[in-house]
């Protein structure tokens, strides 16, 4: 929820912002559920 304020938050500040900012969790986020899977395919 609170990514999502940012997200919005930027949107008003400026889209090309927003979408960037957008992009960036959205990675991060599929980094972080990759690492989740190799951890528990590792156990």
């Amino acid at each position: 929820m609170v990514l999502f304020s940012f997200i919005f938050l930027a949107l008003k500040l400026n889209t090309a912002l927003s979408f960037i900012a957008a992009m960036a969790t959205s990675f991060a986020l599929l980094q972080l559920q990759r690492k989740i899977m190799k951890r528990k395919l590792s156990k």
